[in-house]
């Protein structure tokens, strides 16, 4: 099993894979009481990406103390992330860790390529008697009725009995404290990444409303609703979940590469298509990367090179030394330079 020292502590993660640097990253955060365990499922059915869940300090098998809040929780996360050298990432988060990814686009944009939420919430209350009676030592065993739908499988829900009766009472009280307290309900229409919310239709924890007003607030949102599954979606339905996933990816995917054409057609409008092709290409090679550094970087990689592109005899553009003789036909560094711009600012409003 892998692990990593953060602040101190060992802290234990799920990884399907070996790291690949050429493929994206996304990043499972788990709920209240549980580990990355929880993410079993998706960390087999999501193809084409680095897939890594992490035990959160004080669960599964990490090492450390359960933090206070959520905002704690979310810096834990992006120094995990950092010491995994994750520039840019995927987040998904269910229950409180939907929270912690909400909190985590909402204090480091620049790190999120788009967010997953799954039965979860702007603000997550948590029944005061629930919390009273953690408070006097009583497991929550008896809320576990309350977590699936009645249609759930029985072997799942036996599996989950055996999981929380292993999970100290304190740490479900003081991940329900910081569940209590979290309230971005002000905050969370400024989010414009790309986001997924997945809310199971028999929800009793997290209701649908609570993942109705996250579609209505957040600009680029996509609401998937899973039958036949309560608060634990993801384990419930795993097949609807994934497939959800695998959409929301493709698609996201998709609109940024036909952005990207989109923009290059503007910026090279005085060019024939066989120019804008070769750039639109140049660009789809460094999205595959999923950063906006790596976009930046091979823009500016050209020209740092002194690069330019040429038409060749046969009419094709290719690629040469600013200090060889190129034809009258160029590419110039200010227009690789404007391209740049634009694609930044378009890139960072959908990723």
């Amino acid at each position: 099993m892998p692990y990593i020292t953060i602040q101190g502590n060992k802290t234990h993660y799920y990884q399907k894979y070996n790291f690949q640097d050429d493929l994206p990253t996304l990043l499972f955060v788990h709920g209240a009481g549980g580990s990355g365990k929880n993410w079993s499922y998706q960390l087999a059915g999501i193809p084409g990406y680095n897939l890594i869940a992490l035990d959160l300090p004080g669960h599964g098998h990490s090492e450390g103390s359960v933090a206070e809040n959520i905002t704690e929780y979310c810096q834990f996360v992006r120094s995990f992330a950092q010491a995994l050298e994750l520039k840019q990432f995927t987040i998904a988060g269910h229950s409180m860790g939907g929270a912690i990814a909400l909190e985590l686009a909402l204090g480091y944009p620049e790190v999120i390529t788009g967010i997953i939420i799954v039965d979860s919430g702007a603000r997550l209350r948590v029944n005061p008697t629930v919390l009273d009676k953690l408070s006097r030592g009583e497991h929550p065993l008896e809320n576990i009725k309350y977590s699936y739908s009645p249609n759930s499988s029985p072997d799942i829900i036996a599996k989950a009995t055996e999981e929380m009766k292993r999970v100290p009472t304190d740490i479900y009280l003081a991940d329900f404290k910081a569940c209590n307290e979290f309230n971005v309900m002000d905050r969370v229409h400024t989010i414009i990444k790309p986001t997924l919310i997945i809310c199971g239709q028999n929800d009793q924890m997290t209701p649908l409303k609570y993942s109705e007003y996250l579609h209505k607030e957040l600009p680029h949102s996509t609401l998937a609703l899973i039958s036949d599954a309560g608060h634990m979606a993801m384990l419930e339905q795993p097949d609807q979940v994934n497939s959800a996933i695998n959409n929301f990816l493709t698609q996201t995917f998709s609109h940024s590469i036909k952005t990207i054409s989109a923009y290059v057609n503007v910026a090279l409008v005085d060019y024939d298509d066989s120019v804008r092709n070769h750039v639109v290409e140049l660009m789809k090679e460094s999205l595959r990367e999923k950063t906006n550094e790596t976009i930046l970087e091979t823009t500016w990689n050209v020209e740092e090179s002194k690069r330019t592109l040429f038409k060749n005899e046969e009419g094709v553009w290719e690629t040469q030394p600013f200090d060889s003789t190129p034809s009258e036909e160029i590419l110039t560094r200010e227009m690789l330079e404007v391209m740049t711009v634009r694609l930044f600012v378009d890139i960072v409003s959908i990723s």
